[in-house]
């Protein structure tokens, strides 16, 4: 039984051929979410600093790194989802645009 299933399993995978496909830019989904994750931490660490115990606020890193992170990773999505979310409709010979696109200048 285990034979035929990797035997069908073979077969299956060489049936299949690749198809072309275009690739999106989906590099700020990985890209922005990182650095958000630096500078969260780093602004996590230099809070801590100005606590009157910075040794016992280490915990200010990790919450500025999620925040950092989920900031980024917002900003990566919205960058990416910008033209391919929005969709014309026309009525009556008007047309109306539906959508958004969010720009943020960080970088280029």
């Amino acid at each position: 039984m285990k034979r035929c299933i990797v035997t069908l399993a073979l077969l299956l995978a060489m049936a299949c051929t690749p198809t072309p496909t275009r690739a999106g830019d989906v590099g700020p989904i990985f890209t922005t979410p990182l650095l958000g994750l630096s500078f969260g931490a780093m602004a996590g660490f230099l809070a801590s600093l100005f606590t009157q115990e910075p040794q016992e606020h280490y915990d200010y890193v990790g919450i500025g790194a999620g925040i950092g992170a989920a900031v980024g990773l917002a900003l990566g999505i919205a960058e990416v989802a910008g033209p391919q979310a929005a969709f014309y409709c026309r009525e009556n010979n008007h047309e109306t645009l539906y959508g958004f696109t969010v720009t943020f200048p960080l970088h280029r």
